[in-house]
């Protein structure tokens, strides 16, 4: 009797995952499964890094199949903007969001590394960026930034007795 090798399919997608996120993978198409790499088959495992992985399939007459599935891993972005601040409101300050992502979005819908605040008013303003690496492993962060009038003049300042005298003449 002829027997066709068995159809293999190891899981169907390639699969986008974050450092330190859990995989399954899992073959079909056969009766059993051997995976490389240590992968056990429809086990969870953590993969250290992207890599390729090969199934081999055999049915019950010992004909064997194999397949292969991507399997990406991604670094999760580290955002940090720093602490909350006060700033004078003629004072631009420049966010950086670092480097460690691959995309960024703004609250101002800016998708640069950098974003330049530019108060005209003062308040409190909260400005928040995310990152991600591929689409699929985000990271955020969030600065309040208060905005002080900083153009009062010293005849506005309360409290306090001020005396000028004029430079004695030499």
């Amino acid at each position: 009797e002829v027997t066709n090798d068995p159809i293999v399919i190891a899981n169907a997608n390639d699969v986008a995952l974050c450092t330190g996120d859990t995989a399954i993978l899992y073959g079909s198409g056969a009766s059993t499964y051997l995976w490389n790499n240590g992968v056990v088959n429809n086990q969870f495992f953590v993969p250290i890094a992207s890599n390729n992985y090969v199934v081999m399939g055999t049915d019950n007459n010992g004909c064997s199949g194999y397949d292969s599935i991507d399997v990406n891993v991604y670094e999760v972005p580290n955002i940090f903007l720093g602490n909350d601040t006060t700033i004078c409101d003629s004072v631009d300050l420049l966010l950086d969001a670092g480097n460690s992502a691959s995309a960024f979005l703004w609250s101002n819908s800016s998708t640069a590394q950098q974003y330049l605040f530019s108060p005209s008013l003062p308040g409190i303003y909260t400005i928040w960026v995310e990152g991600n690496n591929n689409g699929t492993c985000f990271d955020s962060d969030t600065i309040d930034i208060t905005v002080q009038d900083c153009t009062s003049s010293v005849n506005e300042v309360e409290g306090i007795d001020l005396n000028i005298y004029p430079s004695p003449a030499t």
